[in-house]
């Protein structure tokens, strides 16, 4: 996945004269939350399926509110991570729901996010066309040629995934 992410950077600045915004990364978006970060669910569906999102912690915040929750609704998997300022997780995109514990009154947290946003990939391998353009304007033979390989990219990255047992023997 990481490769595909490169690749698709590189071509985005030899293409289109287009950069990221850190130099040597393999995300297409940084984001940052000030403020406190939000403690609702959320699965991020504009993330690149089978990439990962890079959640870094921020703030001054005791115990209580130091703990990520991390649900794999299909396979029924729920954990709960201890996360204290300066730690960083890696999330699996678009695929879990995921979200803080509430904060202590007093306490702050901030989050520094980086992910590989699906529309970015779906733009280049539609030959840096919009979906909707490439809706419109795509050939029979080019239309069953990117569903072919949609579907076998989600396949080939579902292969990628570890399960939680798999991790904590």
């Amino acid at each position: 996945m990481h490769a595909r992410q490169v690749i698709t950077i590189d071509q985005l600045t030899e293409v289109e004269n287009l950069y990221p915004a850190f130099d040597a990364t393999a995300f297409t978006t940084a984001e940052f939350t000030f403020g406190n970060s939000p403690n609702d669910w959320t699965r991020n569906t504009y993330d690149e399926f089978g990439s990962v999102r890079i959640v870094t912690t921020l703030g001054e915040y005791g115990p209580y509110s130091s703990w990520l929750m991390y649900w794999h609704e299909e396979e029924g998997d729920r954990m709960v991570i201890y996360c204290p300022p300066g730690t960083t997780v890696l999330i699996p995109g678009s695929v879990v729901r995921w979200g803080f514990t509430a904060l202590k009154k007093g306490d702050t947290r901030y989050t520094f996010q980086q992910y590989f946003n699906a529309a970015v990939g779906r733009w280049v391998d539609q030959g840096f066309r919009s979906d909707a353009d490439f809706a419109k304007k795509a050939t029979a033979e080019e239309w069953n040629l990117y569903e072919d390989a949609r579907f076998e990219r989600v396949e080939s990255r579902m292969r990628l995934f570890s399960k939680l047992e798999e991790l904590f023997v």
